[in-house]
């Protein structure tokens, strides 16, 4: 079975396309492409798609935000994005006939190094191709997510 794992972004999602715990594709796709991408891909029921779920995540609290004012609402506004974004892909994907499986963010260092050091990422996953941070954590929602 191949696994689709999207990591959802205003301007271009991350996608993983898995198969058999190895990754065959990585890339960011616009909200346009997506549907015609997946489709590419594989029909609703040859496919299983995880999508990472921003609102899964807790809130910005007062005791763990960032001292600037500007600083914390500018990350709350990217998370507002991300969540909407979430939001219009599930909706898509469910329109063309796809299940969508809502996934929590992942934690904990590897999500953090794999995600932010594309060699790690490499050593751990196996991928020997360039990839950027969505691309990674896509990859890391579809293999463990």
């Amino acid at each position: 079975m191949i696994t689709i794992g999207i990591d959802p972004d205003m301007i271009a999602s991350g996608l993983a396309v898995v198969e058999a715990k190895g990754i065959l594709k990585l890339q960011s796709v616009k909200l346009p492409d997506l549907i015609s991408t997946i489709q590419a891909v594989g029909k609703p029921g040859e496919v299983v798609i995880k999508l990472e779920n921003p609102e899964a995540n807790k809130g910005l609290f007062a005791s763990r935000a960032n001292k600037n004012k500007g600083v914390s609402i500018a990350i709350a506004m990217s998370v507002g994005k991300c969540q909407a974004t979430a939001h219009h892909v599930q909706e898509l994907l469910i329109a063309a006939g796809y299940t969508v499986k809502m996934v929590t963010p992942l934690k904990g260092p590897l999500k953090r190094q794999a995600k932010d050091d594309a060699a790690y990422f490499n050593k751990v996953t196996g991928w020997t191709g360039r990839s950027n941070q969505d691309q990674r954590d896509a990859a890391l929602i579809a293999l463990w997510g």
